[in-house]
């Protein structure tokens, strides 16, 4: 029962891709959003004052 090429629907339609880029941004935006506030959080503490509870901002 093999199908012509004609016949075969599409694998990736755009509904498809459009959810793929949907999942893979709100993805990067969590990782990014993660990253980003745990790498300036100690430039920001240099700039305003030693703080030791500084490290608990990126968690919170």
């Amino acid at each position: 029962m093999g199908y012509e090429p004609t016949e075969m629907e599409p694998r990736m339609n755009l509904q498809t891709r459009l959810a793929f880029l949907a999942i893979s941004s709100q993805y990067n935006a969590y990782v990014l959003t993660l990253l980003i506030s745990s790498t300036t959080l100690g430039y920001i503490n240099a700039g305003l004052g030693p703080d030791p509870g500084y490290t608990w901002m990126a968690v919170s």
